[in-house]
């Protein structure tokens, strides 16, 4: 996976603290977060996909990152990310947002298709997520009554 999206969601989960093996409030350990409660078990499959045991997982930043990382492959590849669409952060949103244990991404992954070329596919990608964000209301779109 790549290296700078799995920085970037550990700067996003603990902002790169592990807080020495301590759980969150959610019952999260490690730079990654990998949490172990009713709803989200990230440490337990962890442990599953490395062979780390979770109070390693739980305390050592190497193997917690280890961690993460194969629960982020293993959701990728249950999504179908091949070895190409891997090389791509933008193809990891739903992976992400799965792990992030969110409800219901709703900012799929750009597949290109086969049809186009790899720089015209880039471009209709970028344009297509650029065109699912969301502003914020301005003044003139906010109803009088909201305001």
């Amino acid at each position: 996976m790549p290296r700078d999206l799995l920085v970037a969601l550990a700067y996003a989960e603990t902002h790169l603290d592990g807080h020495n093996g301590e759980p969150s409030a959610s019952n999260g350990y490690g730079v990654m977060h990998l949490v172990s409660n009713p709803t989200n078990h990230s440490l337990e499959k962890a442990a599953e996909l490395t062979g780390l045991p979770a109070d390693k997982l739980k305390a050592d930043d190497e193997a917690n990152v280890l961690g993460g990382a194969a629960v982020l492959r293993s959701l990728a590849d249950k999504l179908g990310l091949d070895a190409t669409a891997r090389k791509d952060p933008g193809d990891w949103y739903r992976a992400v947002a799965q792990y992030g244990n969110a409800s219901s991404p709703s900012w799929p992954a750009c597949t290109p298709t086969p049809s186009t070329s790899s720089s015209a596919s880039a471009s209709t990608c970028a344009a297509s997520r650029s065109s699912r964000r969301r502003s914020p209301p301005t003044a003139a779109s906010t109803p009088a009554s909201a305001t």
